[in-house]
């Protein structure tokens, strides 16, 4: 099983699961549908990428990731 852990977060179903059979077979990939579930699942869970989209319902992309670094999260994020 792969050691690296990826969230990604959209509200389209079909990118989720898209980012996710590209991903799967190198990478641990967790899904979220908005920021809410996102922050809500993985607040305090250890991962080594975020994807997220840049409109969500609730926060923003942007937002989210701001709320994951005052959390603690310091990796690498990529804003879709």
């Amino acid at each position: 099983m792969p050691d690296k852990k990826i969230v990604v977060v959209d509200d389209d179903e079909t990118i989720r699961k898209t980012l996710y059979l590209l991903l799967k077979k190198d990478y641990r990939v967790f899904l979220a549908k908005d920021s809410e579930e996102a922050l809500k699942n993985f607040r305090h869970a250890k991962f080594d990428l975020l994807i997220a989209d840049f409109r969500l319902p609730h926060l923003n992309g942007l937002e989210m990731i701001g709320r994951f670094r005052e959390f603690g999260y310091k990796g690498q994020a990529i804003l879709i």
